[in-house]
């Protein structure tokens, strides 16, 4: 992992990286303004508008400029299913994730926003990334550590979330994050800008792990 720090940090440095295309730093920079968003906005109340701003974010290397922060408009395909998520329903949308809200427990209530929002497919690309934000959101807000998929568990994430995606059975899958995926420091009010290190490298080091593998081949 030691040389993917290196390319996300010169990309952050503003130091040229060859080896990527201008999409591919591009699409770490915006990462970079999500957790930005985040952090400064960590104890504002959390809605439909959050979700939108945060996309408008981070995948501006993704979709068109009219589909930033806009629920989409046309059908979606998956990877790995034939499974197709209705087109989203702003009023349904709104009254699911206040439902969720309502989870007691703070770690479930993150997790189970998080692979609602995943499910949901509510934008038109950048919505795992959305989920992930979001639900850290909810963590650190209250000091209840963070949640990152580890770079060797992906594969299996990604066919978990599949399978959820195909029954809509949340369960089992939130079951598997919280065993692998949450790391349960606490984090207090001065923490918060070391957390946002922390938690933007965690994030991206998928994305850069990717990134090299793709590019060998």
């Amino acid at each position: 992992m030691g040389r993917n720090h290196i390319f996300q940090n010169r990309i952050l440095n503003n130091v040229n990286v060859g080896s990527l295309k201008p999409n591919e730093i591009r699409k770490v920079c915006d990462m970079r303004d999500g957790w930005e968003y985040v952090i400064q906005h960590i104890n504002e109340p959390l809605h439909l508008g959050f979700l939108e701003d945060i996309h408008a974010l981070i995948a501006k290397a993704d979709v068109e400029y009219w589909e930033l922060g806009v629920p989409r408009f046309s059908d979606v395909g998956i990877s790995g299913t034939t499974w197709r998520p209705e087109l989203p329903n702003v009023e349904k949308l709104h009254n699911e994730l206040q439902e969720l809200l309502t989870i007691e427990n703070v770690t479930d209530r993150a997790i189970s926003v998080m692979l609602w929002t995943m499910r949901s497919q509510i934008f038109q690309d950048g919505n795992k990334r959305v989920a992930s934000l979001t639900a850290n959101k909810i963590m650190i807000e209250n000091g209840k550590g963070i949640i990152s998929i580890p770079v060797e568990l992906d594969g299996t994430f990604k066919t978990m979330l599949v399978q959820y995606y195909e029954t809509n059975q949340m369960q089992p899958l939130k079951e598997w994050v919280y065993e692998h995926c949450v790391d349960g420091v606490q984090i207090d009010a001065r923490q918060v800008e070391e957390a946002k290190n922390v938690l933007y490298t965690a994030e991206t080091e998928v994305w850069n792990y990717k990134c090299r593998k793709e590019l060998r081949q």
